[in-house]
């Protein structure tokens, strides 16, 4: 199969890679032409499911979720729901979406998110977006396999105006047990808890995507 200006698609990627910040050494940094042939591979490469993949498909099914926010002003504040999550685009990427009460009566918390692995980068990344606000939230992060442990950064605007860190871990504590905790840290504060969720797998078969 034929990509079209493959090589002006990888150049811009390069670009992209050294404006990053990345460091190289000399030789590294010298150009290494390649081949139309040989770029076109990469690209393919690239851009097909690999085993890292393969961890999101663990946490594809439907979840029971029981949590807490903690917050200084009203202290822990419970909340439930329930995830659905499900693999897509043949297994690039794990679909998300969560249901549960609002915070007024006959109201609905709606989020929705995409988790995948980017193989150019190295990182799972994410997104997430909920229907109580406007914003999307941005992770990026490993998995460790000795503790089956997912951890990502990110960053939140808060209605002040100031940029919050964000630190998060979900840790597979079971094929049907995931644990979540969300921490967060104010410019020039320090780093408290913001939520913690358990979630617990409803009986049946996974569920699928395409």
């Amino acid at each position: 199969m034929k990509i079209p200006h493959v090589t002006a698609l990888l150049a811009c990627v390069a670009v992209i890679a050294f404006a990053s910040g990345a460091a190289f050494t000399e030789d590294e940094a010298k150009p290494k032409p390649l081949s139309p042939q040989a770029m076109e591979a990469k690209v393919m490469q690239l851009g097909a499911a690999c085993p890292a993949h393969e961890v999101l498909k663990r946490l594809a099914g439907t979840w029971d979720v029981k949590g807490k926010a903690v917050t200084h002003m009203m202290g822990d504040i419970p909340f439930a729901g329930v995830v659905t999550m499900k693999p897509a685009w043949e297994g690039r990427f794990l679909e998300t979406a969560y249901e549960g009460p609002g915070m007024m009566p006959d109201q609905k918390m709606l989020g929705a998110g995409v988790l995948g692995f980017n193989r150019l980068s190295g990182k799972y990344e994410g997104t997430w977006r909920m229907n109580m606000g406007t914003n999307i939230s941005f992770i990026t992060g490993t998995f460790d396999k000795d503790s089956n442990t997912f951890h990502y950064t990110g960053s939140a605007g808060m209605p002040d105006g100031t940029t919050w860190s964000l630190r998060q871990t979900m840790v597979i504590e079971s094929e049907d047990k995931l644990v979540e905790t969300q921490w967060t840290t104010p410019p020039g504060g320090k780093e408290s808890m913001a939520v913690q969720m358990t979630y617990t797998r409803r009986a049946g078969k996974p569920t699928t995507g395409k």
